[in-house]
């Protein structure tokens, strides 16, 4: 019977867990508390430095946020975060409200929270939005730039004169409460959203805008 090494045998257990799988979490505890990266894709690899992530800010004030748009996270805004304008200009917390555009320069660490939280290192405001709850009266298909139509009965109360007509593009960020991503094809009579649109408005009835973010409730 063969010896058995147990340096070899350690070295070989070691090298299976290293290998990444699709929706892995890479964690670790600081000072008691466990972290976690964000999710790693098979073959990928977690970033050294950053991640920037853009996207609405749905909530919050200026020390906290939810982001929904590339990714749906909790966001920190720490003592040293940068805040500018896409001029480099600095801006103050109170530039971080409701339906800002934002990128968010993040560290690899997130914080085992639904959503994720991180500590935002830079932000650039980008624009601002609007943002309407209601009840989807219709979605109609088109073609071109604009993928599609949604007319929302805002505050679901019948009056088409406060209604909006939301133009979606491939830009336009569109998922349910929980942050899963969906498709046009997922909007229904009937359902209820809140939407965050631009400030830009036509002069019909219901006025139409372009919508940023979508979330299905």
């Amino acid at each position: 019977m063969k010896k058995w090494n147990k340096g070899l045998a350690i070295a070989s257990i070691m090298a299976v867990l290293s290998v990444p799988f699709a929706g892995a979490v890479a964690a670790e505890t600081i000072q008691g508390h466990v972290v976690s990266s964000h999710p790693v894709e098979e073959g990928s690899t977690l970033p050294e430095e950053h991640v920037t992530s853009q996207g609405i800010i749905e909530s919050g004030n200026g020390s906290k946020f939810v982001l929904r748009g590339q990714q749906y996270l909790h966001i920190n805004v720490q003592d040293n975060t940068v805040i500018v304008n896409e001029k480099g200009q600095t801006l103050s917390k109170d530039a971080l409200k409701e339906g800002a555009i934002v990128e968010v320069q993040f560290g690899p660490i997130m914080l085992m929270t639904f959503p994720g939280t991180v500590g935002a290192e830079k932000i650039v405001v980008k624009g601002e939005t609007t943002a309407k709850e209601g009840k989807v009266l219709s979605v109609t298909k088109t073609e071109g730039d604009v993928n599609g139509r949604v007319h929302v009965d805002v505050d679901n109360d019948g009056n088409i004169n406060n209604d909006v007509v939301l133009n979606i593009s491939k830009e336009t960020y569109i998922m349910d409460k929980q942050g899963v991503a969906l498709k046009l094809a997922d909007l229904k009579e009937g359902q209820k959203v809140k939407a965050f649109h631009s400030l830009a408005m036509t002069f019909s009835l219901p006025g139409q805008s372009h919508a940023s973010l979508i979330i299905v409730e």
